[in-house]
């Protein structure tokens, strides 16, 4: 399993009608075999942008994250969180601190743009793409790159994680 970093979805939200590949279509085209998921603190992350006012950026955002398997907060999380957290010479913020835990938890390999905010996490798997710049030579396609590589969802597809998550059998 590969969880990705808050900064691998943002990425990829920025990168739209740009001449440039982002890192969660590059995610997708390395990991074609492995689960990619992301912690449900990148969903409150994503939602503190004010970008997400916007209907339609909201929609991009919902529609670019449904497919990916949302990993919960649970008590295990938040006292391993807490613990790396105390554990560090750094402080490291509550959320980079519960996704650094999540992909722990769940046995995967956090993938980052910014290797440094997680440095030193005792257990942590690292995986770092560099951001590339706009006008580079393979267009981001978006959405339609996604659904090309197999990675396809909707905005309901995430409601239908989050319901399952929330009410269901929590494996979502």
């Amino acid at each position: 399993m590969v969880v990705l970093d808050t900064n691998v979805i943002i990425d990829h939200l920025r990168l739209e009608n740009k001449q440039a590949s982002s890192l969660l279509t590059r995610a997708v085209q390395q990991h074609q075999k492995e689960t990619l998921a992301i912690s449900i603190l990148t969903i409150q992350e994503l939602y503190a942008g004010r970008s997400t006012q916007d209907t339609q950026k909201e929609q991009h955002l919902l529609a670019t994250i449904s497919p990916l398997r949302i990993l919960p907060y649970n008590y295990e999380v938040a006292k391993l969180a807490g613990e790396i957290a105390r554990s560090l010479d750094n402080p490291i913020g509550l959320a980079d601190a519960a996704i650094a835990a999540t992909t722990i938890l769940s046995g995967g390999t956090l993938l980052t743009a910014n290797n440094k905010d997680f440095s030193g996490i005792k257990g942590l798997t690292l995986n770092s793409l560099p951001i590339q710049e706009a006008n580079t030579s393979q267009a981001n396609e978006g959405l339609t790159t996604l659904a090309n590589l197999g990675i396809r969802g909707g905005p309901s597809d995430l409601a239908s994680n989050l319901d399952n998550y929330l009410y269901g059998d929590g494996k979502n």
